[in-house]
């Protein structure tokens, strides 16, 4: 790779110190953390369940006071007719 030392470019790259490397690491870390997240947020937490208009936790729970009811009358049943 040819130098440009014939362009007047004969000023040295700023050299950063320890302290603003580390502190650009932490930042691109920090940017990189972030987009992990968003990924996850979008695949997961905003994911539809069933006819796509509620969320996962929405059918989930539906599901889970569907079956309570269940058993709430298996218990009355079993607790008034048992015997």
């Amino acid at each position: 790779m040819a130098s440009n030392w014939f362009l007047g470019n004969n000023q040295k790259s700023k050299k950063l110190t320890p302290q603003e490397r580390k502190a650009k690491i932490e930042q691109k870390r920090l940017a990189k953390k972030q987009r992990i997240k968003d990924m996850f947020d979008s695949e997961y937490d905003r994911q539809t369940h069933g006819d796509g208009e509620e969320n996962f936790f929405d059918g989930r729970k539906s599901k889970l006071r569907a079956q309570a009811e269940v058993c709430v009358v298996a218990f009355v049943f079993y607790l008034y007719l048992g015997d």
